[in-house]
């Protein structure tokens, strides 16, 4: 498997995918995801836009060059736990609200 759909599941709040080798990853209808694991898979763009309320997710290991976390209002408040993203590819991270 290569690519993961999760655009149906709204009611998912967590999501381990880490080793994998996925190369597509889709949560944006996945409204109430919170924790993702995404590690170790050959994803390289990923928009969690759609997803709000996400405060904790990992994508170590990976190959993203782009991550789309804007409109997650959990970045600002005291609960927005952890954004591990230990990676050297990443080009562009969109954290803006607009």
């Amino acid at each position: 498997m290569t690519v993961l759909g999760l655009s149906n599941n709204a009611a998912l709040r967590e999501l381990a995918c880490s080793n994998n080798e996925l190369t597509s990853l889709e949560v944006s209808g996945a409204i109430a995801l919170e924790k993702l694991d995404c590690r170790d898979n050959k994803i390289t763009n990923l928009n969690l836009s759609q997803n709000h309320i996400l405060t904790n997710f990992c994508c170590d290991s990976s190959r993203l060059t782009n991550l789309h976390v804007s409109m997650n209002t959990a970045k600002s408040e005291p609960d927005f736990k952890s954004i591990i993203i230990c990676i050297y590819r990443l080009f562009q991270i969109d954290a803006n609200d607009h």
